[in-house]
């Protein structure tokens, strides 16, 4: 079973100034960081997540959706996204509430982070980064049409969402505390899901 750790990256000792404790089910994997602990296309509902057991078993979010994030328990958690640029655009994903935040509530924070539409200049400034950019951010667009729950045609016409602009940059892999003056946020790491290890 794991156990609660400081979660940062890379491991350290435990540390007294690290502010919190992260549930050892959302940090990078300590063991092997090609071998993310949750499987998770952050375009996708948080229903479709899936965990790596200790035992390698891979296995279905539901009997620790009601975890707690921290220990101590928090009611705000403040997410930086690496997403580049777009980061500064964005702002951060912040889970609010009266109750601890649990793992549901951050999977769902950020997935939703993620379906907020881009505006006209957020889709002019990403073309105008590259000239290949607005074919790439259209065959993103495209194939979450084709791969979302809802119907297609309902789905495109919502149009661009932030989840189009993350490029090969999708799946989960884990997030650590930053600290600063007292203040502490989580950092999100996404990595692309061809530089996973498959799990034997």
């Amino acid at each position: 079973m794991p156990q609660w750790t400081p979660g940062t990256w890379p491991p350290l000792d435990w540390a007294r100034d690290i502010p919190i404790r992260l549930s050892p089910h959302i940090i990078p994997n300590p063991n092997n960081a090609y071998l993310p602990l949750i499987d998770w296309n952050v375009t996708k509902h948080p229903s479709t997540a899936k965990r790596l057991t200790p035992n390698h078993v891979i296995v279905d979010m539901a009997s620790i959706w009601s975890h707690p994030v921290t220990h101590t328990n928090a009611t705000k958690i403040v997410v930086i996204c690496d997403v580049g640029y777009m980061s500064t655009l964005w702002g951060p994903v912040v889970v609010d509430h009266s109750e601890p935040v649990t793992l549901c509530d951050l999977f769902e924070a950020i997935y939703h982070y993620f379906q907020v539409p881009l505006t006209y200049p957020e889709v002019k400034y990403i073309c105008e980064l590259h000239q290949s950019n607005y074919r790439l951010l259209t065959d993103a667009y495209y194939k979450r049409c084709r791969e979302s729950a809802a119907l297609p045609g309902w789905e495109a016409k919502q149009g661009y969402k932030r989840a189009d602009a993350l490029g090969d940059r999708k799946h989960w892999w884990g997030v650590w505390i930053a600290s600063r003056d007292g203040t502490w946020w989580l950092n999100l790491g996404l990595v692309n899901p061809a530089h996973r290890v498959p799990c034997r």
